[in-house]
């Protein structure tokens, strides 16, 4: 892709004449922002070399919910008793 741009920023460049300097004004914002996609493209790929393995098998959720699931669902009830109190709501 950064090859595509820089091509077609040199190619508009020789067509446009005596108006290159406006051509290539024009075209480096894009070719700056082309630059940076490739570059954070390229090292998110290296970071992540095995990302090609995972798989997206759904997992089965678990059966019975844990300690900090039901302590979860005890505050958010309190908490909302204690809203419905507050604001008068029945």
């Amino acid at each position: 892709m950064l090859g595509l741009a820089t091509a077609a920023t040199v190619a508009m460049s020789k067509a446009a004449g005596d108006k290159k300097a406006a051509v290539v004004g024009l075209m480096s914002p894009y070719l700056a922002w082309i630059t940076f996609a490739t570059a954070l493209n390229a090292r998110i790929w290296k970071d992540n070399p095995n990302a090609q393995d995972i798989d997206d098998t759904p997992v089965d959720p678990p059966g019975e919910p844990t300690t900090a699931a039901k302590v979860m669902d005890a505050v958010v009830a309190t908490t909302t008793k204690a809203t419905k109190d507050l604001l008068g709501y029945k």
